[in-house]
């Protein structure tokens, strides 16, 4: 049995790429056993130091920027290095605070205005809708909702290096019992996980291929309809759910009301309503534009004129 389970993964990568795959888990199963040792605070600061000085010289800094530009066109050059260095500062955070999420279930690092809203949700009955983007430590919204009895399945796309994503599954198991990858499979849970009644969350700020060409910090962006068109067929409640850092590992957590349309579920209100998404997604990310991960290639290649 395992000589035959080797072979399919052979088949399937090839033994170049599932040889890059288990050294790039290795490196990155090391770099997590070391940050488990440390302190959070610790842990978080380091991240944040190797993010601040090694970020910038990826390529990927160049789609950013690019990102960056198109987005808040008035920002000048120097405060859109600095954002981009602040960027780096909190994705290197917010990677080594993987191994240390459980340590947040005591609530103690976190504010949580519009607390109310959530637990409103909670109690009225019926499936809901949780929504965010990926801003500040975005895998934190769902430990709130657990900690006042309110357990949010999260959707999750999973990394293609599958040794990554079982360690990274693992480290989630800390904030949400329910994990439903993206894809028909992890779709068809969703959908019967709402209908069951339960609360669900989702970051719905990438890059798409299909969807509603809606906009996005003013640019036309393929944007998901499936959240608007369950929250109108079904009736559901959607609490946008903002995450902020306010300084280390400590974070304010917004929780937002996002009101359906009235006419019921129409094309044009599913458009309305995901339209609402966007902007309530815009304008935390323009409190916070250095929280915000700038790496999503949003708009389909577009760059600022």
């Amino acid at each position: 049995m395992l000589r035959d389970n080797v072979r399919q993964v052979l088949r399937r990568w090839g033994p170049l790429r599932l040889g890059r795959y288990a050294l790039e888990a290795f490196a990155l199963y090391l770099v997590f056993g070391l940050l488990r040792l440390m302190p959070l605070d610790a842990a978080s600061a380091l991240g944040g130091f190797l993010g601040r000085s090694f970020g910038s010289l990826l390529g990927v800094n160049r789609t950013a920027r690019a990102n960056l530009a198109l987005a808040l066109p008035g920002m000048g050059a120097t405060a859109r290095e600095k954002t981009l260095k602040g960027m780096w500062d909190n994705l290197g955070r917010t990677m080594a605070e993987y191994p240390h999420l459980r340590k947040f279930h005591d609530l103690k690092r976190f504010e949580t205005p519009g607390l109310e809203k959530l637990l409103r949700m909670r109690d009225d009955g019926r499936a809901g809708l949780s929504l965010g983007a990926h801003l500040g430590n975005w895998e934190l919204g769902p430990i709130v909702a657990a900690a006042h009895a309110m357990p949010v399945a999260v959707v999750y796309r999973a990394p293609n290096n599958p040794f990554t994503a079982l360690m990274l599954d693992r480290a989630r198991r800390a904030v949400a019992p329910h994990r439903m990858p993206k894809g028909q499979k992890g779709g068809m849970a969703l959908l019967r996980y709402l209908r069951e009644g339960g609360h669900v969350g989702m970051l719905v700020d990438q890059k798409l291929r299909e969807g509603l060409r809606l906009k996005f910090f003013g640019h036309d962006a393929m944007t998901a309809a499936a959240p608007a068109q369950w929250a109108l067929r079904w009736n559901l409640p959607i609490v946008m759910t903002h995450v902020t850092r306010t300084g280390g590992a400590r974070f304010r957590i917004t929780f937002e009301d996002l009101p359906l349309p009235e006419g019921g579920n129409t094309p044009e209100n599913v458009a309305r309503l995901a339209q609402a998404i966007n902007d309530s997604l815009e304008a935390a990310i323009r409190l916070n534009p250095d929280q915000y991960l700038w790496l999503h290639d949003r708009w389909g290649g577009k760059r600022a004129k």
